[in-house]
């Protein structure tokens, strides 16, 4: 049973997807060619968007990581002779 309702989603995907590039290819406006083809205007901006939503590339998180000369200058805890003493930079407060 869920194998048949999971053919069936991927049928439906396969018919807007190929509904929404008709629309693209007649030119006419969304209106027009839902108005044509019999269907709701809001069922087809709903199927752009949750066909544009599943075409969007995953999110991929990055951690960027600081050269040694950077960290060496970020990290130190005395400026040059004469100046007081300050605290060590934090990770999160260096800008690049």
């Amino acid at each position: 049973m869920l194998l048949f309702m999971e053919q069936q989603k991927e049928e439906e995907r396969i018919r807007w997807r190929g509904l929404l590039s008709e629309q693209q290819e007649s030119g006419k406006s969304i209106a027009g060619f839902c108005r044509d083809h019999g269907l709701p205007v809001w069922q087809f901006y709903e199927w752009k968007k949750r066909l544009r939503s599943a075409k969007a590339e995953p999110f991929v998180a990055v951690e960027v990581v600081a050269s040694e000369a950077v960290r060496a200058i970020a990290y130190e805890e005395f400026d040059p002779p004469g100046d007081r003493w300050r605290p060590p930079v934090k990770s999160h407060q260096l800008i690049f």
